[in-house]
């Protein structure tokens, strides 16, 4: 078997895939069609699913041989919103998800993941087509589903986690609001 392998795709799972083969001792390249990683995120707040597995997010990527050192907030409270104007607070003892930031800036898990994979000798190929036949495909998504934005923003509200359920308002399934730290 070759101690070559080239990934295509730069982001969370392609980056994760590079980090673990690089220290089992394979000669690893990413390729990434984006320069700076973090695709086609803007470095706001996104979920880390935390609620349907026994094991938390966190220390299951613990268990991997990766330490989170990236911003989390623990969600354990959200505003549901439906489109009668009724509101339903939810919450939970224990986290549910974890808030994290995704795109390439500071504090994101896509730069923790890229800082991991370059100090286990990963070589990023950024803006660069992967090869056809590259061993792993980790490319995800070219777009969004359905009719997505993102927009980041600075903020003096408190935190909020809003989620608004309306099919009239949202056909394509949801709207919601992520304040928290005056980042939203």
């Amino acid at each position: 078997m070759s101690r070559q392998i080239r990934i295509a795709g730069g982001g969370l799972s392609g980056l994760a895939a590079a980090v673990q083969l690089a220290r089992q001792g394979f000669e690893v390249e990413v390729f990434d069609r984006h320069r700076g990683g973090g695709g086609r995120f803007a470095g706001g707040w996104q979920v880390l699913e935390n609620g349907s597995r026994d094991l938390d997010a966190l220390d299951e990527l613990r268990a991997m041989g990766l330490e989170p050192d990236f911003a989390t907030v623990p969600a354990t409270r959200a505003l549901f919103l439906d489109g009668f104007g009724g509101t339903h607070e939810v919450a939970s003892a224990a986290p549910y998800a974890y808030f994290i930031r995704r795109g390439g800036p500071d504090g994101s898990m896509d730069s923790w993941l890229r800082s991991l994979a370059l100090a286990a000798g990963v070589t990023l190929r950024e803006g660069v087509p992967a090869p056809a036949d590259a061993e792993v495909v980790a490319t995800g998504p070219r777009q969004a589903d359905g009719a997505a934005r993102e927009l980041v923003f600075a903020s003096d509200l408190a935190d909020t986690v809003a989620v608004l359920f309306d099919p009239t308002i949202t056909p394509t399934g949801y709207a919601y609001l992520f304040c928290l730290g005056g980042h939203g």
